[in-house]
């Protein structure tokens, strides 16, 4: 009754383990502000991104500096002869790495936007970048304070929407894959035989979510990446794949661990029943 009993427990624990794993780290590196900047920082790692991102911001700066001057009463060809060099100094300036900070600061702001409970897919927030652009060209330009480019599919919008309470449900589901993995080791007749098993099971579940995550980011399109937005969502959504995977990785060494204290404590179980036997002999 008691190996039944461990075994059921068990099997609870390992649901709560696998429903953990995902849950922890989207609270973690989407949900949290601080995680989902740090996420997203690694976008402009990718080439392509990180030429896109400069010729939109080059592009919206010119726009302001053009409405600016035209303002002023400019004439054209000064206008067009301003607006080459503008962009010229620009993409100079954000070639350096100055453009990571106004990334990180621009990213931030986009999260805020995206879990303000509008309900508007995922965003690019370019202002930050702008005003650095603007700073870098010496250009006198009044940005505003949101310049948002978003990729606005139903896909998007609903994932984003289910991101919004995975920190406590992740809480929840670790908490109780420790207690019933706790309990289900207590009650069983031969405990160091039971942390064996389960931890075992454990890394195969760890496994599971490896090849289930690949499968569901295969699955997961985003609007063939073709504007701005789209493109920084596909990177972002690359690199986190590889974050959950280094995420898997480091349970799965943990894991291994507790195996291998599992096979310990089962063997030391194993000798004392062997020696116990021999004494009865």
């Amino acid at each position: 009754m008691r190996t039944f009993g461990s075994f059921v427990v068990g099997l609870l624990c390992l649901a709560a383990f696998a429903v953990a794993l995902p849950l922890l780290w989207v609270g973690m590196n989407i949900a949290d502000e601080d995680g989902y900047v740090a996420l997203s920082r690694s976008a402009l790692d990718d080439s392509d991104t990180r030429n896109e991102v400069v010729a939109s911001v080059v592009d919206e700066l010119e726009s302001q500096a053009s409405t600016r001057l035209t303002e002023m009463g400019v004439p054209q060809s000064m206008i067009d002869q301003t607006l080459t060099e503008i962009g010229r100094a620009a993409a100079e300036g954000l070639a350096r790495e100055a453009v990571v900070d106004a990334w990180a600061q621009a990213q931030r702001q986009a999260h805020q936007q995206m879990f303000d409970g509008q309900d508007q897919g995922f965003v690019v927030e370019l202002a930050p970048l702008v005003a650095a652009a603007a700073e870098a060209a010496d250009v006198d330009v009044e940005v505003p304070s949101s310049l948002p480019v978003v990729a606005d599919d139903s896909a998007t919008r609903d994932a984003i929407a289910l991101v919004d309470n995975t920190p406590g449900q992740a809480t929840v589901a670790l908490g109780a894959a420790v207690v019933l993995g706790l309990a289900s080791v207590a009650i069983a007749k031969r405990r160091g035989n039971a942390l064996l098993v389960l931890s075992i099971a454990g890394l195969i579940v760890v496994g599971m979510e490896y090849v289930l995550a690949h499968l569901a980011v295969g699955s997961f399109e985003v609007s063939d990446a073709s504007g701005l937005g789209d493109r920084v969502a596909s990177v972002v959504l690359d690199v986190a794949q590889s974050s959950y995977d280094r995420m898997l990785l480091d349970v799965g060494v943990g894991t291994l661990v507790v195996v291998v204290v599992g096979a310990a404590w089962a063997a030391a179980g194993m000798l004392r029943r062997r020696r116990g036997q021999d004494a009865a002999l």
